[in-house]
């Protein structure tokens, strides 16, 4: 029976150890300026691609949602797509790719006013403080007017901004500059912080006392009857 009660009394004690050495999982916005009066689109042709930029704080963050505002003009058909690329590309601008939104998204799809597209489920992994930007490339576009748009607004606030805002068009980055950023939301996931000390204190406190009851009860096992 005291075997059966130290048994479960060591399970207790380690599965509370690995309980509270396992963080949990934190939601934060990265970038959001969605709730800022809109105030037009800046129009993309066929290879063009526009950037905003946003960043990472001390810690390390995995991209879960983007949410854009975008319109096409027109009966446009083809396709774009949506990257995430670091800040490598010299003066600040767009270097590699490290992970896809969207590789390929039909612009016929959109609206021709300037409406909230969202990608989910994404798992982009970032490097702690380092400099991003949400890139918008417009592909195989043709028809009418052959164009999409990303909303602006003149308010450069909210979560993440200010930050720059590039345009790419034929073969050169033009910007950064931080007047009217593009609009968007950028949501991700990180660990929570490490327990504090005192909870690993607490835990080593129990696991001496059961090594310390274990050994009275092995004593008592011992002990000569009569």
């Amino acid at each position: 029976m005291k075997k059966a009660i130290l048994s479960i009394l060591t399970h207790s004690v380690l599965t509370a150890t690995l309980l509270s050495a396992s963080p949990s999982i934190a939601s934060i916005t990265l970038s959001d300026n969605l709730s800022n009066t809109y105030d037009g689109v800046f129009s993309l042709q066929p290879g063009e691609s526009q950037a905003q930029g946003f960043k990472t704080t001390a810690q390390g963050y995995t991209v879960t949602n983007v949410t854009m505002l975008l319109n096409r003009a027109g009966p446009v058909i083809g396709n774009f797509s949506v990257s995430i690329y670091d800040a490598t590309g010299g003066s600040g601008k767009p270097g590699s790719s490290v992970g896809s939104v969207v590789a390929s998204f039909d612009a016929s799809l959109l609206n021709y006013a300037a409406s909230a597209v969202s990608w989910n489920n994404l798992s982009i992994v970032l490097t702690p403080g380092t400099d991003y930007y949400l890139m918008l490339t417009a592909n195989n576009l043709s028809g009418g007017g052959a164009r999409i748009g990303w909303a602006e607004t003149a308010n450069a606030t909210g979560a993440g901004f200010p930050s720059n805002r590039l345009l790419y068009s034929g073969g050169s980055w033009y910007g950064p500059n931080q007047d009217h950023p593009f609009q968007m939301q950028i949501n991700a996931s990180s660990p929570s912080a490490v327990p504090e000390p005192s909870t690993y204190a607490l835990v080593c406190i129990g696991l001496v006392g059961l090594g310390y009851a274990r050994k009275r009860m092995k004593k008592g096992e011992a002990r000569p009857v009569g």
